[in-house]
């Protein structure tokens, strides 16, 4: 049995709420923590003492929340996405286990690193100052103000004819390279749509960069995401299909692995102003 870290001190809770159900998470040196029966709780997770015993030793910790809950497990957000990964419901669409996987990636974990916080603090309530009406000044204001307003924008809907027949012209020259093309852009979009999945670095070479530096590049972009000792992409990224994620075994424990789609290749090559050579990359990995 793996040995759990105890941390004695009683750090500040915050409180998500997901389903009518509170997920407490801590800050333990500067990183959020989920208490793993919420979690287990809200995303209707069976066995979750079994299921949170099997996470590494670096994935979770054992708290002192004070009376009465006395001692509590609590998971990193590794853990955290370990933890959902492993589960077959976080993968049917609909059920509650995927919607709170969708929840906590899309939601919690980014407005924690916007922050750097847990809880948004609410905007102020701006105060209304209510003006005299019956006071010529403040009429006389308004009414200037106004009269401003509609200037400007009477200023920007002055278009000269010179500029009119420009605008034509570039539209008109526009619309004949997009016919122009219209075959190569179909045959791409057709190839995207049929292909398979290509590791990372099979992506960076179809791209023409150097495979570690094309991940490293995608880390700081923030669309990849350091988790359970995994390059794991947002979830976003996900959901719009420029990455998938397959359950592959390495050392006989399941592991997120990540994949780059065709489509995600495309969109990558425009980013970087690059063309694809698909010959570069590797064969692709079919779908199950």
């Amino acid at each position: 049995m793996n040995a759990i870290v105890r941390i004695p001190a009683a750090p500040a809770i915050s409180i998500f709420r997901f389903d009518n159900h509170d997920i407490r998470v801590v800050e333990i040196d500067g990183l959020p923590w989920f208490v793993g029966a919420d979690v287990c709780k809200a995303a209707r997770l069976s066995n979750p003492s079994v299921s949170l015993k099997a996470l590494d030793e670096d994935e979770r910790a054992k708290i002192f929340l004070g009376h009465p809950q006395g001692e509590v497990l609590v998971i990193t957000e590794g853990g955290l996405y370990t933890l959902l990964m492993r589960s077959q419901r976080a993968l049917v669409k609909g059920a509650t286990a995927w919607r709170f996987r969708r929840w906590a990636m899309n939601e919690v974990l980014p407005e924690i690193r916007r922050t750097d916080s847990y809880a948004v603090a609410p905007a102020p309530t701006p105060v209304a100052i209510p003006e005299d009406l019956d006071d010529n000044r403040v009429l006389r204001r308004m009414l200037l103000a106004r009269m401003d307003r509609e200037d400007a924008l009477v200023e920007r809907l002055v278009i000269t004819d010179q500029e009119l027949i420009d605008t034509s012209r570039q539209l008109t020259a526009s619309q004949r390279q997009v016919q122009r093309a219209r075959p190569a852009v179909e045959c791409v979009e057709r190839f995207a749509e049929s292909e398979g999945l290509y590791s990372l670095q099979a992506g960076g070479k179809a791209l023409g960069q150097k495979p570690n530096k094309f991940i490293a590049w995608l880390k700081e972009r923030g669309d990849l995401l350091d988790l359970n000792r995994s390059n794991l992409p947002r979830q976003d990224l996900i959901d719009r299909a420029p990455f998938r994620v397959r359950i592959e075994e390495y050392g006989g424990k399941p592991r997120a692995t990540p994949k780059m789609t065709s489509k995600g290749i495309l969109h990558y090559g425009r980013e970087l102003c690059v063309s694809v050579d698909w010959r570069a990359a590797r064969e692709p990995d079919l779908f199950d």
